[in-house]
């Protein structure tokens, strides 16, 4: 009796922490694009002090995007999607013009007592690590860096002598490039606007 008892009391506390892990979820989801709270306010020891130089040492990806994406939940983090617009630091095949899904762990306030600050079209400075748990392609170290005069000249002093592989980015424009020639062969309406081009430079 005292063992169905005990795994009765073990069932209902499981029970208890996913509901609990729900309604945090639930109103993190919710309250986080509610127009009501606050704005979270910025880490400011990340600007003031040494905490940004740290960040920018250890990270291994460092870019300026734009969120494309809607704002996953995810536990206590968020999952968004980055178009990278100019990279500073690459470790591996991060390129401009290229999306890049992104991990944030968020604050204990964010979400509940104020705003995210991550949103949908928002431009900031990212600093990441690879993700090791592979549920995006970067985690974010700091909260994403605004995009000021200041901050990107602290970035620029910091990455000097490590941007990204020009390689790269050529070898991405050549494959887009030869993908539309493959398309432009096979797709039967390329081949239309084939034949009508050159019975008009005929007819000319």
């Amino acid at each position: 009796m005292s063992i169905i008892f005990g795994t009765f009391n073990r069932s209902l506390l499981l029970l208890w922490i996913i509901l609990w892990n729900f309604h945090v979820l639930s109103a993190r989801t919710f309250q986080s694009s509610s127009k009501i709270l606050p704005k979270c306010k910025y880490d400011e020891d990340i600007i003031e002090g040494n905490k940004l130089f740290q960040s920018l040492s250890r990270a291994e990806f460092i870019f300026t995007g734009r969120v494309v994406s809607g704002i996953k939940n995810f536990n206590d983090s968020i999952i968004f999607d980055v178009f990278v617009q100019r990279c500073f630091k690459n470790s591996v095949n991060l390129r401009n013009n290229s999306h890049v899904s992104v991990l944030k762990h968020l604050t204990k306030e964010e979400g509940l007592t104020c705003r995210q600050i991550v949103r949908k079209k928002y431009t900031a400075i990212f600093v990441a690590v690879a993700d090791k748990h592979f549920l995006a392609d970067v985690e974010l170290l700091i909260t994403p860096l605004p995009v000021t005069l200041t901050n990107l000249d602290r970035v620029s002093i910091a990455t000097k002598g490590q941007k990204c592989s020009h390689n790269e980015t050529k070898r991405a424009t050549h494959d887009k490039n030869r993908k539309r020639q493959l398309f432009s062969l096979f797709h039967p309406f390329s081949l239309i606007r084939k034949e009508k081009s050159s019975k008009e430079a005929v007819e000319k």
